[in-house]
Order: C-alpha cells, then structure tokens, then sequence
C-alpha cells in the first residue's frame, strides 16, 4: 500500500485497488462473458498486472509513447506494453471479445476516438469521484456517449470509483 503522502509523481498506481475491488471486476465481466480487457494508457502496467495475478484476466496493456515508456528514465514497467508501431496495434484497440479499460484516462478526444472504433460492448472507467482531482473522461462523465449505459459501478479505497458500462443498441 502507498503512503498517504506519496507525492503524485511518486506513485506507481493511482487508484488503490484491494483484492475486492479486482476481484469486482472480474465477477462482473465473467457474468457479461468476457475474461479479457484491453487497457488504453496503462502507464506502469501495475494495475493490469494486479488484475491479471488475483483473477487471471488477460490484460493488452497500450501505451503511446514508446519512447518515454522505453528510455531508462521511465518508471517501473510491470507487464508487456504495446505501441502503436506493433503490427497489431489497430486490433487490440478493437477487439470484440475484451472489455476496453480506461484508468485515470486524460485525452477526452482520444478517448471517444477509441470508443468509436471500438467493436466490443464492455467499457471500463476507473477514476475520481472527489473534488480536486480530474481525469478525462471521468467515471460518470455527461460526454460519455448516450450508448453506453452504466452497468455497475463501485467506489474503492481513496473515493474512486470502478464504473462498468454496457453499449445498448
């Protein structure tokens, strides 16, 4: 567990998820049918990797910026990351078969970008429920596309807030 201290630049996670909070991810998309997610701006990786050691999930961790994700410089990587530069790229953004997880998200434009290539209906968005904090989208974001329609949802230690959505027809 990080200090309640810990400066952000600090942290290696952002939320502070408890095994209840994976293990609520999980129950909710073994009931939708799905076992896999594909997480957008992953940053270290170390959530995927917490979700992937307590529930087994298979977890595609996508980055942008290869190059501060693979200079010495950079944080902690925690699992394998994917760029845009890999040849498969285009696919693990758009897989039908895995929920689409954003964490502490902050490109609200690329977001919807990536939700509208999306071909699966499950949406993940962990993130804020306090003042003082931001992210883009955030959990119960008003831009979330009308489509999309929470399904369940969960506040965590530290007042985040785990938001599962459905894309309706």
């Amino acid at each position: 567990m990080l200090v309640n201290n810990a400066s952000a630049s600090n942290l290696l996670l952002w939320p502070k998820p408890q095994v209840k909070d994976l293990k609520f991810i999980h129950k909710n998309l073994k009931s939708l049918g799905i076992n896999k997610l594909t997480s957008i701006g992953c940053g270290t990786g170390l959530l995927e990797w917490l979700l992937t050691a307590v529930t087994g999930i298979q977890v595609i961790s996508i980055e942008v910026d290869k190059i501060y994700w693979s200079t010495k410089s950079r944080r902690y990587n925690f699992c394998e990351l994917t760029f845009p530069d890999n040849e498969h790229f285009n696919e693990c953004v758009t897989f039908p078969k895995y929920a689409l997880l954003f964490c502490y998200f902050n490109n609200g434009k690329a977001f919807l970008e990536y939700l509208a290539n999306y071909k699966g209906n499950v949406l993940i968005i962990i993130g804020p429920n306090v003042i003082g904090k931001y992210t883009n989208p955030m959990p119960y974001d008003s831009n979330i596309p009308s489509n999309w329609k929470l399904y369940n949802q969960r506040v965590m230690y530290g007042n985040d807030v785990i938001a599962i959505y459905l894309k309706v027809k």
